[in-house]
């Protein structure tokens, strides 16, 4: 995830929306179930369709109301996808799947009537994107590119970051502290020592 340069789209899932469409357009498409293991999986997933706030992403109800990520959730949207396309024949509807960090992923257009077929482009079949260096076990300096907060029932425990250095490159790192609800850690200056595994240990 580190290796990403930007942390807040995913140009694999754009891709792999874009070869599903093809020819149809993101609004020509009336039903939508968007993978929905975290609210961060719809983010990219809007942004990489171009889609507004006020379209509704699911035809099934959100994986947080089927049980979990390991519930065969996509085929369970896939089926309910199918429902709704018999009902409005000749509709278009999307249903997407995501794996694990998302950097797997898939998409399908689904319809009682066929689209019509557009070869995909030699230039747009294999899709790369530069990347981030990521060293492991940095010491010294370094800024907060992005983080997340592990909770147990208690409450917060630690903090999960990724952050930029000096040299261009980025590292995992750990903060022992964890963010409370109102931080805004992204753009914190922290410093960091080489810990175990190749995870270093910030500090503010």
């Amino acid at each position: 995830m580190a290796a990403r340069p930007d942390l807040w789209r995913s140009p694999a899932l754009a891709s792999a929306a874009s070869r599903a469409l093809g020819s149809v357009s993101i609004d020509e498409v009336a039903h939508l179930d968007l993978y929905s293991c975290f609210s961060a999986s719809l983010n990219f997933a809007r942004d990489a369709l171009g889609i507004t706030d006020d379209r509704p992403l699911t035809v099934t109800g959100g994986l947080p109301y089927h049980g979990g990520p390991g519930s065969n959730y996509t085929t369970h949207a896939l089926a309910a996808m199918a429902e709704n396309l018999r009902r409005q024949p000749g509709s278009y509807g999307l249903v997407t799947g995501v794996g694990m960090h998302m950097t797997s992923h898939a998409a399908a257009l689904w319809s009682t009537t066929p689209p019509p077929k557009v070869p995909t482009p030699a230039a747009e079949r294999d899709v790369t994107v530069d990347t981030v260096p990521v060293t492991a076990g940095a010491d010294g300096p370094a800024t907060v590119a992005t983080f997340s907060t592990t909770y147990s029932r208690e409450g917060p425990e630690w903090t999960a970051l990724i952050c930029d250095l000096p040299d261009g490159s980025r590292c995992y790192a750990r903060l022992e502290e964890p963010a409370q609800a109102d931080d805004e850690l992204a753009g914190a200056k922290v410093v960091l020592e080489a810990g175990k595994r190749g995870v270093s240990t910030a500090r503010r």
